[in-house]
């Protein structure tokens, strides 16, 4: 089954790879930089996945995600992340 997966992403080279290894596997895959981009992405397209980024200019992925959800959207959300701290991993789960 094709889905059509959002990445949000502001290092280049993760979203490139990212975007490599779902595209071979036969997703439609559609890449923005930052948070705020993703939002309105997201508002347009209505994706079946986002793959987000939590550190991200302008608007990070938590923040995204707060918006999304209070938009009542239940788009499911993969986040990636480098923070490794209990703190950040539970507010990933908020």
């Amino acid at each position: 089954m094709c889905a059509e997966v959002m990445v949000a992403e502001d290092d280049a080279k993760q979203a490139e790879l990212i975007r490599r290894y779902l595209e071979r596997e036969g997703h439609a895959v559609t890449a923005v930089r930052d948070g705020r981009e993703a939002i309105e992405a997201v508002r347009r397209r209505e994706p079946d996945l986002l793959v987000l980024d939590v550190m991200m200019p302008r608007t990070d992925g938590l923040d995204v995600v707060r918006v999304l959800r209070s938009e009542q959207r239940e788009l499911p959300v993969l986040m990636l992340t480098a923070r490794t701290t209990e703190d950040d991993l539970l507010l990933g789960l908020d």
